[in-house]
């Protein structure tokens, strides 16, 4: 389960603070990894200096080998000024 909703949305400059998931199995045993472009990463950096689309990847996975994903879109967005 994701902690937020599955689209983060930023504009150009600001701070990205991810919430992370939790993995919950019926055995109480679960483990999560955290991909960032491909990359498995224990803290999620998202560049925000510049926009673009960008992926966090939760992959949780139990004792017995199964698997779930689950994905956020963080969207970065230039400002449009008037």
């Amino acid at each position: 389960t994701r902690r937020s909703s599955d689209l983060a949305q930023l504009t150009v400059g600001d701070s990205y603070a991810d919430l992370g998931a939790i993995a919950i199995d019926d055995s109480g045993t679960a483990i999560l990894r955290t991909y960032v472009r491909g990359i498995e990463v224990t803290a999620v950096s998202i560049d925000t200096s510049v926009a673009g689309e960008h992926a966090v990847v939760y992959v949780a996975t139990d004792l017995a080998g199964n698997s779930a994903t689950s994905t956020r879109a963080v969207v970065v967005e230039e400002v449009i000024l008037p």
